[in-house]
Order: structure tokens, then sequence, then C-alpha cells
């Protein structure tokens, strides 16, 4: 969480099962590549202010939560931009191609393989193909 300030660059990780997988309140910024935020109540939730980037990243909350990104008390849906190749599996996030399924592994986060439990992408994934991913 991002409370009047501060900043971040979040590299290679996943995010999942968090109230919000980043929080904005009043103020911060954060840089998110390569990463995965899923099954968080909202993926990405600015309270007045704040502002995040995200390239090769997913956003995924199978429809289950409230939203990928939620603005309220008048943050602006400019506080988020896409830096290029970032899906989501819904349109509240400003600018990103959004997709009825991700195809992420249901299984969730397991070893595949690293030095962390990640959430493998199907054969299907639109993220696994050049066309899926030109956002």
């Amino acid at each position: 969480a991002f409370s009047h300030g501060g900043s971040a660059t979040v590299t290679n990780s996943t995010i999942r099962g968090n109230g919000a997988g980043l929080l904005f309140d009043q103020g911060g910024s954060a840089t998110v590549l390569n990463s995965t935020l899923s099954g968080n109540a909202t993926g990405l939730r600015f309270n007045k202010s704040g502002s995040a980037t995200l390239q090769n990243t997913l956003l995924a909350n199978g429809g289950q939560t409230t939203a990928n990104c939620a603005f309220a008390n008048g943050a602006p849906a400019s506080a988020f931009s896409n830096g290029g190749h970032t899906l989501a599996d819904d349109a509240t996030c400003t600018g990103l191609v959004a997709t009825a399924a991700l195809g992420l592994d249901p299984a969730g986060l397991k070893d595949n393989g690293g030095p962390t439990k990640t959430i493998a992408l199907l054969p299907t994934s639109p993220a696994t193909s050049p066309a899926g991913t030109s956002a």
C-alpha cells in the first residue's frame, strides 16, 4: 500500500489473494513489470490520487472480485497507464486489452520451476501469442 507518497518497482512477481493487489491511498506511484495480479479483491485501487504503469503484466480476477482497477474519491482513470503488452480479464483499466479469459492455470500458485511459486499460463492463453499481447 502507498499512503501519502512513496514509489516502487515490482518486477517478475505474482500478487495474489489480497484486499487490493496494489493500493494507492492519496499518492504514490508504481511500475509493474512482467508480473501477474490475480485473485485480489481489486488489482489496483486508487483513492484520491496515485499512479501506476504496467508493462508485460496480467490483471486477472476472473470476474469473481470487484474489478481489476478501481478509482475512488475523485481519483482519475488516467492514474493508470499501459506501458505495453498488458492484458486484463475485465474492462475497468483504461487502455488495456480486455479479454474474457486470460488462460491462467486454475490450480493457481504452484511450483512451475524456479525459486518461487507461480501461476502458469495455459497453452490457449492470449498472453502466449503475439496477437494477444500487442496492447
